[in-house]
């Protein structure tokens, strides 16, 4: 691998439907800066990283994986799920596999009823298609990009090279879009 790929995230090595645990330092600042009321689906909770943390304040929290023997109900692709199987979530919260990222979000917004979360390169800001597809949506608009000052480490193996933040979508928000900072460590 070239320090290009470094840099831009690629890997001819990339984990099973892209398990990447997420650190609790970055679901720490999604709840700092972001208050969910009501029902929330973790749809690719894998080892439970953001479920667990999501529990310790949250009273209903589902979590679902692609992949069995994960935390929570597994063997559930959630691109073939509709509201109605997860009994009609106000909130959905994840760390989607990124090479499916545009399909997440797309159709969390045909599942949740109040507000959208996801961990995402702050690159996937970028980009004709996103911006159309997704970005300039009016009927469930970006409420706010919460940017992680410091890069998360999903390897822990060596020091990470790609910037995220979070993305919130919330259906009732009117206006332009924030932008927060979170010093996430």
């Amino acid at each position: 691998m070239n320090k290009a790929h470094l840099m831009t995230g690629y890997s001819n090595n990339r984990q099973q439907y892209d398990f990447y645990p997420t650190p609790r330092s970055a679901v720490i600042a999604l709840m700092a800066k972001e208050i969910f009321t009501g029902k929330i689906l973790e749809p690719s909770s894998g080892a439970g990283d953001i479920s667990k943390i999501l529990e310790e304040v949250y009273p209903e929290v589902l979590s679902y994986d692609i992949q069995e023997g994960c935390y929570g109900t597994g063997g559930t692709d959630f691109l073939l799920q509709t509201a109605d199987f997860y009994n009609y979530p106000e909130n959905i919260i994840t760390n989607p596999p990124y090479r499916y990222a545009t399909e997440f979000i797309l159709h969390s917004k045909s599942i949740a009823n109040h507000k959208i979360a996801m961990l995402l390169k702050l690159n996937a800001l970028a980009g004709l298609d996103r911006y159309v597809r997704i970005w300039s949506d009016k009927a469930f608009p970006v409420k706010k990009i919460v940017v992680l000052v410091r890069r998360p480490d999903f390897s822990q193996k060596s020091s990470p090279t790609l910037e995220y933040c979070w993305i919130i979508w919330d259906r009732y928000y009117l206006g332009e879009p924030m932008v927060n900072w979170f010093n996430n460590h």
